[in-house]
């Protein structure tokens, strides 16, 4: 039979609390000159790294439909841009940051994909 109404709520919770933690980490204000760089595209890996965690967690929550999974996680990381150029001083919105989200969204999505298949058994070179 299906699941009661409450379990189908719970299983956005964990995409959720990422959500906000992603936010708050992209809108939390500091200053260019304490926020030294160990290299450079150090921000762009960030953005790749929280977006593909995001994307790992919306494909398990979504299904698997890479569309909407990467609809609805650019538009999150599109979201962030705007708060950062329009609600911050010291961020600013960068095409650059939601190409990495884009690509992280993908990537955490297509490991997520991976990792299920794996765990149902369906492994590489394995005949059904």
């Amino acid at each position: 039979m299906g699941s009661h109404p409450s379990h189908s709520h719970r299983k956005y919770h964990r995409t959720l609390l990422w959500a906000t933690v992603f936010a708050i980490v992209c809108l939390f204000p500091i200053e260019p000159d304490l926020a030294p760089q160990a290299f450079p595209g150090l921000d762009k890996l960030a953005h790749f790294g929280f977006s593909a965690v995001l994307g790992c967690l919306l494909c398990m929550d979504l299904g698997w439909h890479p569309a909407l999974t990467l609809a609805a996680g650019t538009s999150f990381g599109g979201l962030i841009e705007v708060a950062q150029g329009t609600l911050t001083r010291s961020r600013s919105a960068e095409w650059g940051d939601l190409a990495a989200d884009a690509v992280g969204i993908l990537m955490g999505a297509g490991i997520a994909w991976l990792v299920v298949k794996l765990r149902d058994g369906h492994r590489p070179g394995k005949e059904s």
